[in-house]
């Protein structure tokens, strides 16, 4: 066979039972060992290089989505500290996901990005409505101390950024335990 004009004999294989970085990192482990003559590579190429580019774009959309977010907030609100502050929710919720896909033992995937990004977005979401609350209350009433509003707002949203969070669990909650067919891509 030829690749880019040249000459390449192809190794292949199938998974099964595994995933794929555990894979990746034992073979990447026996390429290292080995040593080619001079003229020739050993790569490891397929669904390995797909997975890196898969992560590499999912890195980008996070940071790019994190940008836009950000300046979206900071024109609405205009403040430069309140989206800031509303943004200093996201790496709390990497906590939670950290443990859960420890606790469950699943690998870190493309999907699990991408269940990343949506979090994310659930989670700016009720801070901007706590932030919005907060403000809400500081304006109509000038003379009240921060921490009593942030209390006052913490009462009034609790139940609907709850309803939020349960409906968005709720309606993932079949692809989180595998039920139904070809669910195992979305799983994670």
């Amino acid at each position: 066979r030829h690749l880019d004009q040249q000459r390449t004999i192809l190794v292949s294989a199938q998974l099964f039972g595994r995933p794929l970085s555990d894979v990746f990192d034992d073979v990447n482990r026996r390429i290292r060992s080995i040593r080619a003559p001079e003229g020739y590579a050993v790569a490891l190429t397929g669904e390995s290089e797909q997975m890196r580019e898969s992560f590499r774009s999912v890195a980008f959309a996070v940071i790019l989505s994190i940008l836009l977010v950000y300046m979206v907030m900071a024109s609405s609100f205009e403040s430069l500290w309140q989206p800031l502050l509303i943004m200093g929710t996201i790496p709390m919720s990497v906590i939670g996901v950290a443990l859960i896909l420890w606790l469950t033992q699943t690998p870190v995937s493309v999907m699990v990005g991408i269940g990343f990004l949506v979090l994310g977005g659930i989670v700016v979401d009720n801070g901007i409505a706590m932030v919005e609350c907060v403000n809400r209350i500081k304006e109509h009433r000038p003379d009240v101390d921060l921490r009593e509003a942030l209390v006052e707002a913490s009462v009034s949203r609790f139940r609907p950024i709850l309803m939020t969070a349960a409906t968005t669990v709720l309606g993932v909650l079949p692809l989180a335990l595998g039920l139904g067919q070809g669910v195992e891509l979305q799983q994670p």
